[in-house]
């Protein structure tokens, strides 16, 4: 990063130049099932005059915490006894639970999220060779 800041701020245009962009994204936050930061650089060549701007996130962890302890909705999608919330997590959803509405993006999506729809897995064995997927 101070290498790329170096070479913006010293004044000199030599050959092509880029605008750079820089920004830490959480995964979670776009829908996918993992807390995920990661950095992404966006270099877009000056001349083009093209501006960027990264996209505004569609999912939110106070969501999840809305539908998991102020409604309750999370366990009843998937059928199963509510679990209580650590201790770490309560202070947060004392602020949580006082919005008069639900927040305004998505809950973030839980890998229970993504798996509730797969078939349960079959008990029955083929007699198969161990080891061997092919059947015949």
């Amino acid at each position: 990063m101070s290498r790329l800041e170096r070479y913006h701020t010293r004044g000199r245009k030599d050959g092509l130049c880029y605008n750079v962009v820089h920004q830490v994204l959480n995964a979670a936050n776009y829908g996918i099932p993992q807390k995920r930061e990661r950095l992404f650089f966006v270099a877009i060549r000056a001349d083009l005059g093209i501006e960027w701007s990264f996209p505004l996130p569609t999912h939110c962890a106070d969501t999840l915490l809305w539908e998991q302890f102020r409604t309750g909705e999370y366990w009843e999608r998937h059928g199963i006894k509510a679990m209580r919330p650590s201790p770490a997590l309560r202070a947060r959803l004392e602020t949580v639970t006082q919005y008069l509405l639900p927040p305004p993006r998505k809950a973030w999506r839980t890998v229970r999220d993504v798996i509730s729809d797969l078939p349960q897995p079959s008990e029955s064995r083929t007699s198969q060779e161990p080891g061997n997927v092919c059947s015949h």
